[in-house]
């Protein structure tokens, strides 16, 4: 039998692949329609019904809501947060879970890996 934490370091790299998917279908709704979408709900309407397994991360499976969802919050026009909030629940700390990519400056995705002071700057622009 596996422990706790052995179940969790084994969903870690599937939850890392789903989130990369989640990150693809992001920019593929931005190619298609000009904007981010507003939330994951939003993106979820926009994508096939079999598709929609993407929006949920495999580490957080249950919650007294049901199912939880990847955090998902668009920072402005051009600008968002993607992440699995990992074990302690919180988003924007030490154990979230990010999109697997190397991204480059300038590069035209909409993906803020860190939440920082840059991040609350962009939000009021």
């Amino acid at each position: 039998y596996l422990s706790a934490a052995q179940v969790k370091e084994a969903e870690a790299p599937l939850a890392r692949q789903t989130i990369t998917s989640l990150m693809y279908a992001i920019e593929f709704h931005k190619t298609q329609t000009g904007m981010y979408p507003e939330d994951l709900h939003t993106l979820s309407a926009s994508l096939p019904e079999y598709q929609r397994a993407i929006l949920f991360d495999p580490m957080k499976r249950q919650t007294e809501n049901g199912v939880r969802a990847f955090h998902y919050e668009l920072i402005n026009e051009s600008h968002y947060v993607l992440l699995g909030v990992g074990t302690d629940d919180e988003p924007h700390t030490g154990d979230d879970i990010v999109p697997d990519v190397k991204l480059q400056h300038g590069g035209g995705v909409g993906l803020m890996i860190e939440m920082n002071d840059d991040v609350a700057d962009r939000r009021e622009r």
